[in-house]
């Protein structure tokens, strides 16, 4: 243990660094598990999460639970709680390659969850804008940890910030929020580490029939359910900014040339959700064309950009961006997302943001200089809020 990152945090903590990690569990507050982890050694079988193939949606569990009301994720807990647990057959091997990302993949492991999107990592303790093939590259090594990375995974796993930081040696960033259920959360996903595959489907069907049966985003701010925008300025998709997009939306469409008739928007739906779906369908078809007539699109850059700084929808534009990004040029469109970061108004601002981590290109080392200036721009504008 004498190198191991679990001796780095008896040292942060001051426990002397001798017992066995289920006897210094309960001294450090840590999972048993997760100090087998740290110490290099297998995770016992009665201490192992079940193997990744059969619970691998525990982090989409995680991600949708997030977006939740508070009695909305204490009954998918409870719900999770009265399930069986299935215990694996095997230990769960050591980690095999040295450094704080293969150790921070092993603790999300040790949660059954086969990967994090970066967007849960953002909602959960203001994560990096980067794109979820980055935080995969991450735990095998691939990428530097850096503060952002620190803070959202502490908050992820239910650990102290200054514990992982002294476990990767890496500092948590200052001025990261948590989710205020962040505790909640990662207590959620630790009762959910056991669970079979037929059982996160029914659970991922009950997270699925809360969030639709209220088309309206959760507020971390106010801790209530409402359409984007109540609090004084709008970055989402809420009914208040979806006109907005929409009208962007139909000037491109209208620029890349006639298109059949959309389909009929199924009975019954109120105007708020009616709206959703067209915007959703209209987002979908423009990248398609986009795509399909990359010549004209590259003559379009000033109407793609016009929709891409009012699409607040984080989890919806990547395939637009993308497509963009191929009929402009990922650099053209990389500079003027930075222009946009740097001099725009406080949504621009936010949009070119969510947009940027849509990007892969812009997190290799061609585009270093890039990303330095963007990453400062997001800085400046931290002031904006989540809603």
């Amino acid at each position: 243990m004498d190198d191991s990152p679990l001796r780095r945090l008896l040292e942060h903590r001051g426990v002397p660094a001798t017992g066995d990690p289920r006897d210094l569990a309960p001294l450090l507050g840590w999972h048993a598990a997760d100090l087998f982890v740290l110490a290099g050694r297998d995770v016992p079988v009665d201490l192992a999460a079940a193997p990744g193939r059969s619970s691998g949606g525990v982090g989409s569990i995680v991600g949708r639970a997030a977006e939740m009301t508070p009695a909305e994720r204490r009954h998918l807990q409870a719900v999770i709680r009265r399930m069986p647990e299935v215990k694996p057959s095997e230990p769960m091997p050591a980690v095999s390659e040295a450094g704080p990302g293969p150790i921070l993949g092993a603790l999300v492991k040790n949660r059954a969850m086969r990967r994090v999107r970066a967007g849960t990592l953002m909602v959960i303790g203001e994560g990096p804008y980067v794109s979820d093939s980055t935080v995969a590259m991450l735990f095998a090594g691939r990428v530097e940890l850096t503060p952002r990375y620190v803070s959202a995974f502490a908050y992820l796993l239910g650990v102290p910030v200054a514990d992982l930081a002294a476990v990767t040696g890496v500092d948590g960033h200052p001025e990261a929020q948590p989710h205020p259920d962040h505790e909640g959360l990662a207590e959620l996903a630790w009762d959910a580490r056991r669970l079979t595959a037929e059982q996160i489907k029914e659970v991922r069907r009950e997270a699925s029939s809360a969030s639709s049966s209220d088309p309206r985003r959760y507020c971390r701010r106010c801790g209530t359910r409402h359409w984007t925008g109540e609090h004084g300025y709008a970055l989402g998709t809420g009914v208040d900014t979806l006109p907005e997009l929409e009208r962007r939306l139909d000037v491109l469409l209208l620029a890349l040339g006639p298109a059949g008739s959309p389909p009929p928007d199924p009975a019954g739906l109120d105007e708020g959700t009616a709206l959703v779906r067209r915007v959703d369908r209209k987002r979908r078809e423009a990248a398609g064309r986009i795509d399909e007539q990359p010549d004209l699109a590259a003559r379009l850059g000033p109407e793609i950009l016009d929709v891409i700084l009012h699409d607040g929808a984080f989890g919806k534009v990547g395939r637009f961006v993308r497509a963009a990004g191929r009929a402009l040029g990922d650099r053209t469109l990389a500079e003027r997302l930075l222009a946009a970061a740097e001099t725009g108004s406080l949504r621009e601002r936010s949009c070119a943001g969510h947009s940027w981590a849509w990007m892969p290109s812009m997190h290799d080392a061609t585009t270093a200089d890039l990303r330095a200036r963007f990453e400062a721009a997001s800085r400046a504008s931290r002031d904006y809020d989540y809603d």
